[in-house]
């Protein structure tokens, strides 16, 4: 039986629509794109109303409306911070911009399309074509039933993250192989509106998976871990494999990593307050967090743990608008710092690739460390 896409992603969730017009923008303090833009267009609550008017057939798409419906950043910040039960704006972004796509594809804003055409010819959003990990010094086991799967910033930008959660799995002789095949997720077609490739994409990660009797598929960027794990089965595609985020197995080797009473503390004596940026895509699966945090607070040398145990920090470091929109980053960016003046950080600590490959190039005013490499170093 041919799977179908979820009726409902063709159509939209026309009660969460309604729902968002009459709010009163509480996620206006959290929206990213309004932040960055100054464009209160921009605002879940305004792309829901002009949703809803184009579900009646009020209006025509035009240029600046799809503009309005691809600044959304699809982070789910907005839906963290709302009020309401019947909160589905993610599926709305995703109905209108499926509309664009496939009736209008010569309006979508090039960037977008030339992340697309670079996933349909190369299988990664930047076009390259030589990978950077190189898997041959990982000694992989053949018959492990676990894979991890890079995606496509590892593959071809920061390797090092791979490399560093590698290790800790090693030292706790944990079996392992990769998934090499040159699959994207399909995330970035399915945010671009390009349903039918996304769904492509998402069917031959399972026929992989199937093909390799793959059990878990351990995946590093938290976009593509709520892709895979909420989404695939809205495009018609279900996969058997269970889906973990990479922290996830460093959190089962919890009791390994704790330092020894009498190490010193970060070889100087000198303690750190540290900031977690908590990815807002992995807000549905708060034992990740809260796995990556009991890490945190078991290490010594840590003086703001209060912080850690009754703050989040889900948050969009601007990575992803970065990519939409060149130099955004740094402007966004000044908020998320004075965030940390207030706790009296001197250093950020991410879980996820897009936000540690961004700021980390602005390394000059933003001290940024990867989770995996932040145990191995201490």
């Amino acid at each position: 039986m041919k799977s179908k896409i979820d009726k409902k992603l063709i159509t939209g969730n026309i009660s969460s629509i309604e729902e968002c017009v009459y709010c009163h923008s509480f996620c206006k303090s959290s929206c990213p794109s309004f932040k960055i833009s100054g464009n209160e267009c921009f605002l879940p609550r305004n792309i829901s109303y002009l949703a809803s008017l184009l579900n009646k057939g009020d209006f025509k798409l035009s240029d600046s409306m799809i503009k309005i419906f691809y600044s959304c950043a699809a982070c789910s910040l907005c839906e963290i911070n709302c009020i309401y039960e019947k909160k589905d704006f993610i599926r709305t972004v995703a109905w209108i911009r499926g509309k664009v796509f496939k009736n209008n594809p010569e309006k979508i804003p090039g960037n977008i399309m030339k992340a697309v055409n670079n996933i349909k010819k190369t299988g990664n959003i930047f076009g390259k074509t030589d990978k950077i990990v190189k898997t041959e010094k990982y000694s992989l086991k053949s018959s492990a039933q676990d894979f991890l799967f890079p995606g496509c910033l590892i593959n071809y930008v920061v390797p090092e993250i791979l490399d560093n959660a590698v290790e800790i799995f090693k030292k706790n002789s944990f079996k392992l192989n990769i998934f090499e095949d040159e699959i994207c997720c399909g995330a970035p077609l399915f945010y671009a509106g390009d349903m039918e490739f996304a769904k492509s994409s998402a069917l031959k990660i399972k026929n992989r998976i199937d093909l390799k009797n793959i059990k878990r598929l351990i995946v590093f960027c938290p976009s593509c871990y709520d892709f895979i794990k909420n989404w695939y089965s809205v495009l018609g595609v279900e996969i058997q494999a269970e889906i973990i985020f990479y922290t996830e197995i460093i959190g089962s080797f919890y009791d390994n990593l704790r330092q020894d009473e009498s190490e010193q503390i970060n070889g100087n004596g000198r303690g750190k307050n540290i900031m977690f940026l908590e990815p807002a895509e992995l807000r549905n699966n708060s034992k990740i967090i809260e796995s990556v945090k009991k890490i945190l607070l078991s290490l010594k040398g840590i003086n703001n743990k209060d912080i850690l145990l009754k703050n989040n920090f889900y948050t969009n470091c601007g990575g992803i608008l970065n990519f939409n929109d060149k130099g955004k980053i740094t402007d966004y960016l000044e908020e998320i710092k004075y965030i940390s003046k207030i706790i009296n950080s001197d250093l950020f600590v991410t879980i996820s690739p897009i936000c540690y490959y961004y700021m980390k190039q602005l390394e000059d005013s933003v001290r940024v460390r990867e989770f995996a490499d932040y145990l191995l170093k201490r």
